[in-house]
This record gives C-alpha cells, sequence and structure tokens, in this order.
C-alpha cells in the first residue's frame, strides 16, 4: 500500500508538470465597468480551457511576467496607454482589435472601441483559437492549440451597426417564455455573438 501512494504521488506529480500551461497576465483598467469585467471572465476562462494557462490579473505590467494581455482601450487602461502609444487604431464604438504588440514578453491587445467591443474581442480571440460560441452554449476544440500570442493583427468593424434578436412571444416554445435563468445564458451567448439589440 505504502509503494502505490508513494507510485502514484510521483505520477500526479510529473502529470501535473507536464500539463503546466502557460503563465498570463491579463492587464486591465484600474476600475473596469460590468462589460470589462465579462471580458476578463471570459478571456480568464478560455485560457484556461484552451491552454491550461496559469492566469493573473493585474491594473500594470509586472516586471516578472511571461505573457501579457493588455484588455480594453487607452480612455479605461492607464498601461495599455502607455504600451500602445500611437498605435492604437481608429475604432468606431463597435469596432475590436487583436493586434499582437511586443515579443518581450510577448504581448497581445484586445480592446475596442467601447467596453462592449473590448468584449467582443475577446470573443473574436476564442473564435480565432477554435472556439464556437452557439446559443446553446460553446463548443471548445477537441484538441488544443498552441499557445502563442503572437501573429495576431486584425482589426474588426462591423458591416451592419444594428444586430438583434426577437425573443418571440407568439406559442410557448418561443424564447420569450423561457425561465428567466435560460433567458441569462440566451444573453451571454448572443453578446459573444456581437448581437447588440
Amino acid at each position: 500500500m505504502k509503494r502505490f501512494l508513494t507510485a502514484t504521488i510521483v505520477a500526479l506529480m510529473f502529470a501535473s508538470v507536464a500539463h503546466a500551461g502557460p503563465r498570463v497576465t491579463i492587464v486591465h483598467a484600474d476600475k473596469p465597468s460590468a462589460y470589462e469585467t465579462q471580458a476578463m471572465e471570459l478571456l480568464t476562462e478560455q485560457l484556461q480551457k484552451l491552454f491550461d494557462a496559469e492566469v493573473a490579473k493585474s491594473i500594470a505590467v509586472p516586471a516578472s511576467a511571461e505573457n501579457v494581455i493588455l484588455l480594453g482601450r487607452p480612455e479605461t487602461n492607464t498601461a495599455l496607454k502607455s504600451a500602445v502609444g500611437d498605435r492604437w487604431p481608429k475604432l468606431s464604438e463597435q469596432g475590436h482589435v487583436l493586434r499582437t504588440i511586443g515579443d518581450k514578453p510577448p504581448t497581445l491587445l484586445l480592446g475596442g472601441g467601447s467596453d462592449l467591443a473590448t468584449f467582443w474581442a475577446v470573443a473574436e480571440f476564442g473564435h480565432h483559437h477554435g472556439i464556437r460560441s452557439l446559443v446553446g452554449g460553446d463548443v471548445y476544440p477537441p484538441l488544443k492549440p498552441a499557445f502563442t500570442l503572437a501573429g495576431h493583427d486584425r482589426v474588426l468593424e462591423p458591416l451592419v451597426a444594428t444586430r438583434t434578436w426577437w425573443p418571440g412571444l407568439l406559442t410557448h416554445f418561443d424564447t420569450g417564455f423561457w425561465p428567466f435563468k435560460d433567458q441569462e445564458q440566451l444573453q451571454r451567448q448572443l453578446q459573444k455573438l456581437k448581437f447588440n439589440g
């Protein structure tokens, strides 16, 4: 029994070392809004599920940071403002950006022209790595992708300004009659799909 326990503990130690993911620091606004908080939560979930990442949050870039994601926009995130300088793209209120801006440490910018658009940038990051957001929930890729913050350079602006979902109240099968808990889940998923009305 003693040998079995020792072997099990050693195996678990090696397994945890073998599966150790990247260390990522999310640098966010000093006082994040509700949408920015949701963006942080979603990004943390994506990094953990996709890459087994160890995620830390900070309002400044730590000197010991191994990988950095700057989240938000210059108006709300002073660390992002000083890091980006004049490289911040011209964005509408709905425009969002995914851009690699440094390699020492590897640094990725996820931001938008508004706090909601910042959330959409995070949703786009997940989509880029194989997550598919459906009305009923998210589907993660069967094989985990390799982790990298390099190679991103996308500025996205919507072709249609208003993207709405009508809940329907014609029959008891319509989503307008769903329980409140299901309505909340639906709203979260529609937000990831960039609906805004």
